[in-house]
């Protein structure tokens, strides 16, 4: 669903840049992230196992965490020996809609 539309304004419109979806999308490593968490389907992954699987360079990871926990996407999981652990924030429309549009992508080609 495309975000409700204000009436025109004298105000000056905000910056598409700032948009949460064009920031998630933006960055293909974000999009490797979610691909990663969304195929683990909620368990929780150490960095280390999502840049690998994501092919993405560990210092990659930890320069989009954040943006990923701020959009609320990805949580915290909870730590196995000292290391943090993450997972998709599977109870958010964020990951409903992230796994639908990937799902139905992934059907569209094998179609």
């Amino acid at each position: 669903m495309v975000r409700n539309q204000t009436p025109e304004t004298d105000a000056e419109p905000p910056s598409i840049d700032s948009e949460p979806i064009v920031r998630l999308f933006d960055n293909p490593s974000n999009v490797r992230i979610l691909v990663v968490l969304a195929d683990a389907a909620g368990a929780a992954l150490p960095p280390g196992d999502i840049a690998e699987q994501a092919n993405i360079d560990r210092s990659a990871w930890y320069r989009n965490k954040d943006e990923l926990l701020e959009l609320g996407v990805i949580e915290e999981a909870g730590e196995v020996g000292n290391t943090q652990t993450y997972r998709f924030a599977t109870d958010t429309e964020a990951y409903q809609g992230f796994t639908h549009l990937y799902d139905g992508l992934i059907d569209q080609v094998n179609d």
